[in-house]
């Protein structure tokens, strides 16, 4: 009789969350930077931008998580994805939102040591070089050695950046014409049977 007892308890027990609805905290697949915040209530790309300059602690570091992210996911899809396909649109229409709103929220939240990190990647990741003077004079609030790898290591890209091709410490691309042959100077191949 216990046993059956038990079993009969195990299956009301499932039954019973299975058929308590749960609220999902996660991505919308088909609203990408779209989501719930730290609150539960949902929230835009649009929002989760207003929110960087915010006082609040909690609501201003999950928008630069957020931002960072949705940075890093549209950049991964407009460089690895096909042109024309929908995902590397929805990129591009983030980007152009993210790259005209983001870099005076994060420089307003540069103010904050514990969203300086974060924000100091999304302005290399949009290279706003312009932004250089505020991230040298948030660096002195920075304390820890990692926080100051990854600020430093941001700090630089932009740098390398602002400094011009041509500089220490990176790449001069050389353009195609000095290394390709003109066709007229290579004499046909001769044909063989």
């Amino acid at each position: 009789m216990k046993p059956l007892l038990t079993r009969i308890f195990f299956a009301a027990a499932l039954v019973a969350a299975f058929a308590v609805p749960q609220q999902a905290h996660a991505v919308d697949p088909d609203n990408p930077g779209e989501g719930a915040g730290p609150s539960g209530e949902t929230k835009t790309l649009r929002d989760y931008l207003s929110d960087l300059s915010s006082e609040e602690s909690s609501k201003r570091m999950y928008a630069v998580h957020t931002v960072r992210f949705e940075t890093k996911r549209a950049l991964r899809a407009i460089n690895s994805g096909k042109e024309d396909s929908i995902a590397w649109l929805d990129a591009q229409s983030a980007m152009v939102e993210i790259d005209a709103r983001a870099p005076s929220g994060c420089v307003a939240a540069l103010r904050f040591p514990n969203s300086a990190v974060p924000c100091a990647e999304v302005l290399a990741d949009l290279e706003r070089t312009e932004a250089l003077p505020a991230l040298l004079a948030a660096r002195p609030t920075l304390t820890g050695k990692g926080p100051l790898k990854r600020f430093d290591a941001a700090v630089a890209r932009l740098q390398a950046l602002s400094a011009g091709p041509g500089a220490a410490g990176t790449l001069d691309v050389v353009p195609p014409s000095a290394t390709s042959v003109a066709p007229s100077s290579v004499p046909p191949a001769p044909v063989t049977p």
